[in-house]
C-alpha cells in the first residue's frame, strides 16, 4: 500500500503525522511513501511553497526507509521545475519512482536524472 499526504492536504503536515506515516510505513502492507508531491492545478489548491515542506518531508522519509515513492505532479512549469529539484537533491536514484496521476510534460520522466531505470509512470 501507498501511505502519504496528498498535496492537497499539505496543510496539515505536522511533526505527529510525520511519525504516524513513519509507522504506517513499518507495517507489512507499508510499501511505499506516496500520493505525496505538487500540484497546483486544482481550484483552491495551495499555493506551491505551502505545499513545500510537506512533499520535502516524504521524499526524505521514503529515502530514509529506502522504498519506493509515488509522486502527483500537476499544474504549471514552476510546478514541475521545483519537483524535479527536489527529487534531485532528496531521492535516491536506485530507488523506484512513481509518477502518479500524471500530466505533466511528456520531458518530466526524462528531466529525473539518475532514475532512468526505476521511473514509473501512470496515467
Amino acid at each position: 500500500a501507498f501511505f502519504g499526504v496528498a498535496p492537497r492536504h499539505a496543510a496539515s503536515w505536522s511533526p505527529e503525522l510525520l511519525a504516524r506515516l513513519r509507522a504506517w510505513m513499518e507495517q507489512p502492507k507499508g510499501f511505499a511513501v506516496g500520493g505525496c508531491g505538487l500540484d497546483t492545478s486544482a481550484p483552491g489548491a495551495l499555493p506551491l511553497e505551502d505545499q513545500m515542506p510537506c512533499f520535502v518531508a516524504q521524499v526524505r522519509l521514503a529515502a530514509e526507509l529506502r522504498c519506493p515513492l509515488g509522486v502527483v505532479v500537476r499544474g504549471q512549469e514552476d510546478v514541475e521545475d521545483a519537483a524535479v529539484a527536489l527529487l534531485a537533491e532528496g531521492f535516491p536514484g536506485d530507488l523506484p519512482l512513481i509518477l502518479l496521476n500524471f500530466d505533466a510534460s511528456e520531458e518530466l520522466p526524462g528531466r529525473l536524472k539518475g532514475f532512468p531505470e526505476n521511473v514509473w509512470v501512470g496515467v
